[in-house]
């Protein structure tokens, strides 16, 4: 054993105690690319404490030795500022350990072969939250991801996407508890709204879309099959005052009734028009904060009033014409004078038979998740 210091063929030096002709004890080993450690050696191989830098890049580890390899607990701090401080294997952060990123990201957890596996806490430099569990770099499992804006979420991932069940709460107040595909609410869900207004059923990619109970806070039931933009067909809407409207089908803003469109609307932003179809009355309109002009509406009870009206309007007129008069208890009639009143009639049932209208938000959409934002 002595202290000695060598040469290679490839330009490297070490500097420190030799035993039986390899490196044993404490030195400094340089290589040719400027790379350099300092610590200890045990048959010519690094083991137990020391320091590592590594050229071109200019990270820093410090730490434990086995093997050639960093392993053990140790600090490695690359150029950029990024700092992982925990336990290593075989040169990959493997066990427990923190890792903070240069731009203020910061994660607490467990590793596994390089990568976030197990139970840990992410937290964002501008205060996005998760805990929860991870498997091999990715969101997975069981977790609660807390955002800034204060939106919060409880449930299953996978693969870094909302995915089973789960629920969430939005800073406003209104809550969906249910199943997730793909980051979006997918199947079975709830979505209670803070206006009072609750939706229990299927949901697709983000949207209400299949079968499904509409309860409004005014006491308003609708039940049926739902569509994209809350379009239905084969519904029931029953009012607070127990009237009750079956059979509607609505389509691309158009309400139908047998095959006869009876109700269009005319509105650029968009909108979906359902709910009383047979009857005349459209009481809540949705998809859209401003709607614009409702349009005219004819019913198919209101169409055969018109053409009734029009027949009756018609005859007297030709009646009129034609010098033809009628006769009632004796007395001559002019036919002016029914004609009149139907007019009238007409006119006032123009006048007072209008739509209600009652306009409400649509569902909010979820936002987009920033839950990758630390596994890329």
């Amino acid at each position: 054993m002595g202290f000695e210091e060598t040469f290679n063929s490839r330009g490297d030096v070490y500097v420190g105690i030799f035993k039986d002709g390899l490196p044993d004890g404490n030195g400094k080993y340089t290589w040719s690319d400027g790379s350099i450690y300092e610590g200890d050696f045990v048959d010519g191989k690094v083991a137990g404490k020391g320091r590592l830098l590594v050229q071109p890049s200019a990270s820093k580890y410090e730490g434990d030795f086995s093997g050639n390899f960093r392993h053990g607990n140790g600090t490695l701090t690359l150029k950029d500022g990024t700092i992982y401080i925990g336990n290593w294997k075989k040169d990959t952060p493997d066990g427990r350990g923190i890792f903070t990123w240069a731009i203020g990201d910061v994660f607490i957890g467990s590793w596994s072969n390089g990568l976030v596996h197990g139970f840990g806490v992410f937290t964002s430099l501008d205060g996005d939250v998760y805990a929860g569990n991870w498997k091999t770099g990715k969101l997975d499992g069981r977790g609660n991801l807390n955002w800034a804006n204060d939106d919060h979420f409880n449930g299953c991932l996978s693969n870094g996407l909302r995915h089973g069940f789960g629920v969430y709460t939005f800073v406003n107040g209104d809550v969906y508890i249910g199943n997730w595909k793909n980051d979006k609410m997918d199947g079975r869900g709830t979505m209670s709204w803070t206006n009072g207004d609750v939706f229990e059923g299927c949901w697709s990619n983000g949207l209400i879309h299949g079968s499904g109970v509409f309860k409004f806070a005014n006491g308003d039931v609708d039940i049926g099959n739902f569509r994209s933009k809350l379009l239905y067909d084969n519904g029931t809407y029953t009012c607070s005052n127990e009237t009750m409207y079956k059979g509607c089908i609505c389509s691309n803003e158009k309400v139908i009734e047998k095959g006869l469109m009876i109700w269009s609307l005319q509105n650029p932003n968009g909108g979906c028009i359902y709910h009383n179809c047979s009857s005349g009355v459209i009481p809540l309109i949705r998809g859209g904060s401003s709607l614009g002009q409702a349009g005219a509406m004819v019913t198919p009870k209101f169409s055969i009033y018109i053409r009734l009206g029009i027949v009756l309007m018609l005859v007297f007129s030709w009646c009129s014409g034609n010098e033809v008069w009628f006769s009632y208890g004796g007395r001559v009639i002019d036919p002016t004078i029914p004609f009149f009143f139907i007019f009238l009639l007409y006119f006032f049932y123009f006048v007072k038979k209008k739509p209600l209208h009652r306009f409400e938000p649509a569902p909010p959409t979820l936002q987009s998740s920033k839950i990758n934002h630390w596994t890329s």
